[in-house]
């Protein structure tokens, strides 16, 4: 069994990777996603909290709340949440590719 903060980082990678898989492919339909990328690069992992990989998502759980000024946003932000959400209460992760999955 693998120690909880491996399991930790590994779920965030998980977790990161579907948001930026999410922003690619979607960003030329939805200009808006790319602005929010800009934005979500700034954040910074800060390591002086406890569980600095939770807490960055927390951070982007809180700029897409911010920036859900459309239905694409708002989407994002929910299917998103629900995985921080997960990852918070150590419970599965939503089993999608991407956060848009069926936008086309």
């Amino acid at each position: 069994m693998r120690p909880k903060s491996v399991e930790t980082i590994a779920k965030y990678i998980h977790i990161a990777g579907k948001l930026q898989r999410t922003i690619i492919v979607n960003q030329k339909k939805f200009p808006e996603l790319q602005e929010l990328q800009d934005k979500i690069i700034h954040i910074p992992i800060d390591r002086t909290q406890q569980n600095p990989f939770l807490h960055h998502l927390e951070q982007i759980c809180q700029l897409l709340k911010e920036n859900s000024h459309t239905y694409i946003v708002r989407h994002l932000h929910y299917n998103f949440t629900k995985d921080v959400e997960a990852l918070a209460e150590d419970r599965e992760l939503l089993d999608l590719n991407y956060y848009l999955n069926y936008i086309d």
